[in-house]
């Protein structure tokens, strides 16, 4: 080793044009890579692009996976006689290539992660459900909204039917209460918003699935709220869940 530099996406960017024309630039092979590589070959470089798997063997340590041990590893592979590289791919046959694996993902159902199975099983044991989210942008949080995607899937929480514009709703028999706090009063969640978390939540999902009936509770604003405020809203809170509980 000649030379080692630790550079940024910048200073990478204005370093490559002092290489020497002809000289070879290394690379692991990704979506970035084909971009630096065709910057290569406008600058009158060699770049050779290596897939993951043909790096992994030569680099010094499994568990110490870090920039300066890759570069070692690729600078090794990129060595080797019988070393086969990725073709630099354009821009075009990029943007082809993204749009076929999204379709090839949608035909394919995705396995279940371990606790989202186990989510689907405690939901068909349960009774009632509850959910307890705060209001975010006037819906609900992201990990709520993906919670929901997984979870709440054709065939465990309805079904499609041929002869219906209208699902088999899978979830009958269960009742549901939503707990939402946020920073805005209640009134202006309903009235102004248009409480759309809530209704996504109740009307979109709940409801849509046979979860029935569906019953909430808003409590805001919290943000400044005093002691006593707080205290009645988690009273409130408890003393539904008791109810509900018996």
């Amino acid at each position: 080793v000649q030379d080692r530099r630790d550079l940024r996406r910048e200073a990478f960017r204005q370093w490559l044009p002092n290489v020497p024309a002809g000289s070879i630039v290394a690379m692991e092979a990704c979506s970035g890579a084909h971009h630096w590589a065709r910057r290569c070959l406008q600058l009158g470089l060699q770049p050779r692009l290596i897939a993951a798997q043909f790096v992994t063997p030569f680099r010094k340590s499994r568990t110490a996976k870090n920039d300066r041990n890759d570069a070692e590893a690729i600078a090794t592979a990129a060595r080797q006689g019988n070393m086969r590289f990725v073709p630099v791919k354009t821009v075009d046959q990029q943007v082809r290539l993204s749009w076929h694996r999204v379709r090839e993902g949608y035909k394919a159902d995705q396995q279940l992660e371990p606790d989202l199975v186990k989510a689907q099983q405690l939901i068909r044991d349960a009774d009632h459900l509850v959910f307890v989210f705060p209001s975010w942008w006037a819906s609900m949080p992201a990990l709520l909204k993906g919670f929901l995607d997984r979870v709440f899937l054709p065939g465990f929480a309805f079904k499609y039917q041929k002869k219906s514009p209208l699902p088999e709703k899978l979830l009958k028999g269960k009742t549901a209460r939503i707990f939402i706090t946020m920073d805005a009063p209640g009134w202006y969640y309903r009235w102004f918003n248009g409480a759309p978390g809530l209704r996504l939540l109740k009307f979109g999902t709940l409801e849509f699935c046979g979860v029935k009936p569906v019953k909430y509770n808003i409590f805001g604003p919290v943000r400044g709220a005093p002691e006593k405020r707080l205290l009645k809203f988690l009273n409130e809170a408890r003393r539904i869940g008791a109810e509900e509980a018996k």
